[in-house]
């Protein structure tokens, strides 16, 4: 392999790579702040070993990142941080005093941001697609949602605009609501759509 071309391969994988750890990250976090809500004498039992069960989903990712060492790699590790942030909403919903919410596609705009709870017109085609609330909310009230931002060098990018920064993990936290296909019609217009419409 050329030498320019094993050095842009390592870039991308530097980015995609970082972008993994900082989703992790942020993931540990949330679970860090779950941890002493769980440990309240007011919490109920139920709550605890959904806990547990976001501890164990958490660690599922780290494990996987650890393992990884290309692109593809890195579908596990977004498939993992899905379950965490499903696990998370149900915890976070069995001490509000609800119940478990369904398991829907996460945020599109933000995997991160956990479980869709509508789906909103966005995009060049005017798509359908999966938001959580305060996305859908920001959208309604005419603002922009919040979108999933990679740093790219001196710049930060929508992830759409960054196909191998965050393909692999998107792919994962799709994995059990569509995978690549759905991805590349809801995605359809941007770089990261051309690049799933193209590997199918």
């Amino acid at each position: 392999m050329p030498r320019a071309r094993r050095r842009s391969n390592e870039r991308v994988w530097e980015v995609a790579l970082a972008t993994a750890r900082e989703e992790l990250a942020a993931a540990g976090d949330a679970v860090g702040v779950l941890d002493v809500e769980v440990q309240s004498a007011a919490a109920p039992e139920a709550a605890g070993a959904g806990f547990d069960a976001t501890v164990r989903a958490f660690m599922a990712a780290g494990e996987s990142l650890d393992r990884a060492t290309d692109l593809r790699g890195l579908v596990a590790v977004g498939d993992a941080l899905e379950h965490t942030r499903y696990e998370l909403a149900c915890v976070r919903e069995l001490l509000e005093g609800g119940a478990p919410p369904q398991r829907t596609a996460p945020c599109l705009f933000h995997p991160a941001h956990g479980p869709s709870v509508q789906e909103v017109s966005f995009g060049p085609g005017d798509h359908a697609v999966p938001a959580c609330a305060q996305d859908a909310a920001r959208i309604a009230g005419g603002e922009a949602p919040l979108v999933r931002l990679i740093a790219v060098g001196d710049r930060a990018l929508p992830y759409w605009d960054v196909p191998a920064g965050y393909g692999g993990l998107l792919e994962g936290y799709y994995a059990r609501f569509g995978g690549a296909p759905r991805l590349a019609a809801l995605l359809a217009g941007t770089p990261l759509g051309q690049a799933l419409s193209a590997a199918r």
